[in-house]
């Protein structure tokens, strides 16, 4: 019944709506930073390998009749470009591929949960299989997490944040695992934005539990000698920002290894120029496919777990 209450009465759209924009603020300015190399007409590995890693302001699509056995769709003649200068420097906001897949991941939420909070009958029980496996999750994440970690009284109140991060992370690991698809978390700005939510809330929760002034006196744990306080008040204050570089850095090189380390395996065929590597390769690249089908959901886990280990920790008393 309280799962009921917290997918239908306490909506993802808020929460969900604060980390599109963003990483639709940051992720286009990444792309532009880091752009792939062109590939040449028979790219190198390294350059290969890059181009399959880094943002791009086109999306792959499978065609079989092209020379490469796909297209590209030119994002900006879709979108359009978005460029303006501010003091001089040209800030781009033209949808990249991770932004157009963050997109994917943000409307799957809501064709997931939106039907699902529906599927209730009078006694407040799910009537499909679907709702009854999304209740399972957010009863988990509501009592193991939330309350867990933060308490029942403030607790409840950051479900339906600590819900989107979780679906948001999920389904964009989810998606790298599809066909010409991408991880938009294997993006430093994508989980930079979503660190940077993380941290405004859980600054946000110190202030509410503690009051303004009270929560940033209170970062120095009582008891400490005066004399100890010009030390102590630097350590404190770059500890606020450990916690969202920790969370952005862990989710990103956790996703981009297992991109590395799948094409590097199927690049052993190419390297070798010899068929015979494949059976061994492919076996690989499917193992580690499965155990990257584990780590997606390890590492939404993960994410939101901190996130709500650092709400609890900002809202407790030292």
């Amino acid at each position: 019944m309280l799962a009921h209450i917290s997918l239908k009465k306490r909506p993802l759209g808020g929460a969900l709506a604060a980390l599109m924009l963003a990483g639709l603020l940051t992720a286009p300015a990444l792309a532009a930073e880091t752009e792939a190399p062109k590939p040449a007409e028979q790219p190198t590995f390294t350059e290969a390998l890059w181009t399959f890693l880094l943002d791009a302001d086109y999306l792959p699509i499978p065609w079989p009749h092209a020379e490469t056995w796909q297209r590209k769709i030119d994002l900006s003649r879709v979108f359009g470009e978005l460029k303006f200068e501010i003091a001089g420097y040209e800030i781009n906001l033209t949808p990249t591929k991770h932004t157009v897949f963050l997109w994917l991941s943000a409307l799957l939420c809501l064709v997931l949960f939106i039907p699902a909070s529906k599927k209730y009958d009078e006694k407040h029980v799910p009537s499909s299989r679907g709702a009854n496996f999304l209740e399972a999750l957010v009863l988990f994440i509501r009592n193991d997490m939330a309350i867990a970690n933060i308490g029942k009284k403030e607790g409840l109140r950051y479900v339906p944040f600590l819900l989107t991060v979780f679906f948001l992370i999920l389904f964009m690991n989810l998606l790298s695992l599809i066909p010409y698809g991408t991880a938009a978390t294997a993006n430093l700005a994508v989980t930079g934005a979503l660190a940077f939510a993380s941290f405004i809330v859980i600054q946000i929760a110190g202030m509410r539990a503690h009051g303004t002034v009270g929560y940033w006196t209170g970062l120095v744990p009582s008891g400490v000698p005066w004399f100890l306080y010009p030390i102590m008040i630097p350590i404190e204050i770059m500890g606020l920002f450990t916690k969202p570089f920790a969370l952005t850095v862990r989710l990103f090189a956790n996703m981009t290894a297992g991109k590395v380390v799948i094409f590097s395996l199927i690049g052993l065929i190419f390297l070798f120029e010899t068929a015979a590597v494949s059976p061994i390769s492919v076996a690989f690249t499917l193992f580690i496919m499965v155990l990257k089908l584990f780590v997606s959901f390890l590492q939404a886990f993960i994410f939101t777990m901190l996130t709500s280990l650092f709400i609890g920790m900002a809202s407790h008393d030292h």
